[in-house]
C-alpha cells in the first residue's frame, strides 16, 4: 500500500472465515489467527465463543514495516451448517457490534485532523475511534465509504485444516452482502495459528 489511507478492504474481506476439519462449534475456532503481509496488509481473526473481532493492520510499504493505520471489526459469529462447495467448509454469519479505527503513524493523525475523516476531528496516535455506521471520505476524493453499521451481517465460509484457517473468496457477485452472495469458494491465502 503507498498511501498513508486504508485500503478499507476490511469491509469486503468480513466476508469470513476459516478453516477446519470441519467444526462442530463456534469454539473450536477459539484462540488468534493472522495472515501474512498481504501485500501493505496483515489480517488477524480472534475468536473466544461466539465473539469475534478482525484487525487489519495497513502499512507504507507493500513488505509491511512501517504500520499506518488499523481498522478493528468486533461482533458476532454464528456458525452454521456444511456448505454444498468447497467439499468441508461451513457457512459462517458475521453480525457487527463495533468498528474502530487506530492511527499508528503521526501524518494519517494529523491529515485525518484536518480532513475530519468519519466525522472526527480529534484522532489520536495509537487510540481508537469508532466510526461504526460513518460515512468517510479516507482519500480526500470526496469517494465517501459507509462503515457498516452495529446489526449489519456479512455471509461468509470458513473452514479449518491442518492448522490453518482459510475464509471465502470475495467476488463482485460473491461479495457475502447477503446469504445468497455468500463465497462458494475459498481465498488460497490462509490464517495460521497465533501460538
Amino acid at each position: 500500500m503507498s498511501s498513508i489511507f486504508p485500503s478499507v478492504s476490511f469491509l469486503s474481506v468480513l466476508s469470513f472465515l476459516l478453516i477446519s476439519p470441519v467444526p462442530a462449534s463456534a469454539g473450536e475456532l477459539d484462540g488468534a489467527w493472522k495472515q501474512g503481509c498481504g501485500p501493505g496488509i496483515i489480517k488477524e481473526e480472534k475468536f473466544s465463543g461466539e465473539t469475534a473481532e478482525y484487525t487489519e493492520t495497513n502499512f507504507w510499504e507493500p513488505t509491511c514495516k512501517n504500520a499506518v493505520v488499523q481498522t478493528i471489526s468486533r461482533g458476532k459469529i454464528n456458525l452454521g451448517e456444511a456448505v454444498r462447495e468447497p467439499q468441508g467448509a461451513l457457512s459462517i454469519d458475521f453480525t457487527f457490534s463495533s468498528v474502530h479505527m487506530r492511527p499508528l503513524y503521526e501524518r494519517t493523525v494529523e491529515i485525518y485532523n484536518k480532513r475530519h475523516v468519519c466525522g472526527i476531528s480529534d484522532w489520536a496516535l495509537n487510540e481508537e475511534r469508532e466510526v461504526t455506521g460513518r460515512e468517510c471520505d479516507f482519500f480526500g476524493l470526496g469517494s465517501v465509504m459507509r462503515i457498516p453499521a452495529a446489526g449489519e451481517k456479512r455471509f461468509g465460509i470458513v473452514k479449518v485444516t491442518e492448522g490453518a484457517l482459510y475464509f471465502g473468496r470475495l467476488t463482485p457477485e460473491k461479495n457475502g452482502l447477503t446469504p445468497e452472495a455468500r463465497p462458494v469458494q475459498l481465498d488460497p491465502a490462509p490464517y495460521r495459528a497465533v501460538k
